[in-house]
């Protein structure tokens, strides 16, 4: 490969992307002494104009290769190592790091190819379905290990039928595992964690979803002491044995606790709490995630916790799911968190209210880079967009909805230009006024670095009907993403006949930026021709019949597209079956 060829040209002629991507890092730090963690934490659509030997003054090819590896899928990967020798030894690397392991007909990778590829395999899901000759290699540069039970397995007959005897031999062949998650539904003897106690000296994150019994509950919990990152989802501990009083958890930097309402054969426990108060010890602790439907989160504990003096003096993300929280215990957390600087922001429950934004709005916006308020039914849609008006550093957002009235009479527009992640439902009230519908679609082809967007209906969201801030159901829509009927797409371009509709491709947005008046029907989808970037979007079909001309201008402009949600009601007859083979061809999974 010449290296004076521009990574932005090559990335666009192998997967026909804009060669013109945004160049956001400086040249300097490439051609200084920059950590490589500074470069391999930079977007790679930040390199897009960076000439390759530039940046081999300071990185080695091979790890450019990886660098950019990292952020294809497994498609783009199979063209690659397909078009010449170089690239076949440059990214057959990167095919192999991470794999899953299961016995499904139509996803089976055969354990001799395995074996081939052993020097390769950096990270391993292991299905519950697996057979023993799985489990008969050694994996030098393994440092990561999941024991996944996905779904089906239980129907093999083959299903668990490793048994625990020789997952522990498997695991001392390992002892360089950083991190361990463990889901399969069978019960681990006490050896089995004293082995990754003892020899497993690199262990940094622990995720656990099952039966721990009795005898072994120290081995288990001396495990958890000396990792950075736990989490405990749908664990059954017994209360018989507790935890035990000289761990401190120094170590740990992120503790997520996790109980669903299923299955309901796991008792109702409050080890939960134990382990709470025992973390209090832990100087480095940046996360808590607290998500137990059976065991009220203990506000009045935390809030007592926070006042301790040197006490979580790093936290800085908090993950709070109870519908017990009341948003003034809510706002006096947030008050008085020691760290001073609140990233993340996640919550569930009906009783946040203006109190909490409030504290959200005038002590975070700066620091803010995550909120989610899935099912926070107690927010209103102008709360929502000051969210987004005030935090320019948003990268996710999720909530429950957004009326498009509050987004175009806004004072000014969105400053979260940095979003990857945008889930809510925005709707339409039948009386706004004509081209609203627009200025919005507009608003959101400025998020340029959008990866996921959803703006579908969300089950929850039903909680909120019927709210003083809520309006009517039936007066609700979704936003009109329909491409006009005078225009016509086909896989390779598309055509225009409306003259209202100008740029690139016939992208389908007005002249007027947001706030503009768009003559009615002058921006639709093609707007979102901007979202380059873009691989899941969902949407609601309350107003619109998508048909096979959206569905050929997704694929065509989303070139990263691997997944869509919502129904394509204008597709009938024999182009149904039209859909699906362009979805498979193209690599979409569609639901």
């Amino acid at each position: 490969m010449p290296l004076g060829l521009p990574l932005g040209l090559l990335l666009g002629l192998s997967f026909g992307l804009p060669f013109d991507l945004p160049f956001d890092l400086p040249l300097e730090m490439l051609l200084g002494n920059a950590p490589w963690n500074a470069l391999r934490n930079t977007p790679w659509n930040a390199l897009g104009n960076t000439p390759w030997n530039a940046l081999g003054n300071a990185f080695s090819t091979d790890e450019i290769h990886l660098l950019i590896g990292d952020h294809l899928y497994n498609n783009a990967l199979y063209s690659l190592i397909r078009t010449c020798r170089s690239l076949y030894s440059a990214y057959i690397v990167c095919l192999w790091s991470n794999v899953t392991l299961q016995l499904y007909e139509d996803n089976i990778i055969d354990a001799s190819a395995v074996r081939a590829n052993i020097h390769r395999i950096e990270t391993i899901h292991c299905s519950s379905n697996l057979t023993e000759d799985y489990y008969t290699n050694v994996f030098p540069r393994l440092h990561a290990l999941r024991f996944d039970t996905f779904y089906g397995d239980e129907k093999l007959s083959h299903y668990l039928q490793v048994q625990p005897a020789e997952k522990i031999q498997f695991i001392r062949h390992h002892p360089f595992v950083r991190a361990l998650t463990y889901e399969h539904k069978d019960v681990l003897p006490k050896e089995f964690w004293e082995v990754v106690g003892t020899e497993w000296t690199s262990l940094e994150d622990l995720s656990f979803s099952g039966l721990v019994e009795a005898d072994a509950l120290d081995a288990f919990w001396r495990v958890c002491d000396r990792v950075q990152t736990l989490s405990l989802t749908n664990a059954n501990l017994p209360e018989s044995v507790p935890i035990l009083s000289t761990l401190s958890f120094q170590q740990l930097q992120q503790l997520s606790v996790v109980k669903y309402n299923w299955p309901t054969t796991i008792p109702h426990r409050t080890w939960p709490l134990q382990l709470f108060k025992q973390v209090r010890k832990s100087p480095g602790l940046r996360l808590l995630a607290w998500r137990v439907t059976d065991v009220a989160f203990p506000a009045r504990m935390f809030q007592d916790t926070l006042a301790e003096k040197d006490c979580w003096p790093k936290l800085c993300e908090l993950d709070i799911d109870d519908y017990s929280c009341t948003d003034q215990e809510l706002a006096q957390i947030l008050t008085i968190l020691p760290s001073r600087r609140l990233t993340s922001f996640d919550h569930s429950g009906d009783r946040l209210g203006p109190l909490t934004f409030d504290c959200l709005r005038q002590l975070y916006p700066e620091h803010l880079t995550e909120l989610n308020f899935r099912n926070c039914c107690g927010t209103t849609s102008a709360m929502i967009q000051v969210m987004l008006m005030g935090c320019a550093h948003l990268v996710h957002f999720v909530a429950p909805y957004l009326l498009v009235r509050d987004i175009v009479t806004a004072p000014k527009p969105w400053a979260c230009l940095k979003l990857e992640k945008l889930a809510v439902y925005i709707a339409r009230e039948k009386s706004d006024e004509t081209g609203w519908d627009g200025q919005v679609i507009e608003q959101i082809a400025k998020l340029r670095r959008l990866l996921d967007l959803s703006l579908a209906w969300e089950p929850s969201c039903s909680l909120c009907v019927g709210r003083p801030s809520f309006r009517s159901a039936k007066d609700l829509e979704t936003l009109d993403l329909r491409i006009r009927p005078e225009t016509v797409v086909s896989y390779s371009h598309s055509t225009s006949v409306d003259n209202s509709s100008s740029g690139d491709g016939g992208d389908g947005c007005g002249d007027e930026g947001v706030g503009g008046s768009d003559s009615e029907g002058s921006v639709d989808i093609r707007c979102w021709s901007s979202l380059v970037q873009l691989r899941e979007f969902s949407f609601s079909d309350d107003r619109q019949t998508f048909g096979m001309k959206e569905a050929l201008w997704m694929v065509e402009y989303w070139r990263d597209l691997w997944s869509l949600n919502g129904a394509f009601e204008g597709v009938v007859g024999d182009d149904v079956d039209k859909l699906d083979r362009l979805f498979k061809e193209k690599g979409v999974s569609y639901y």
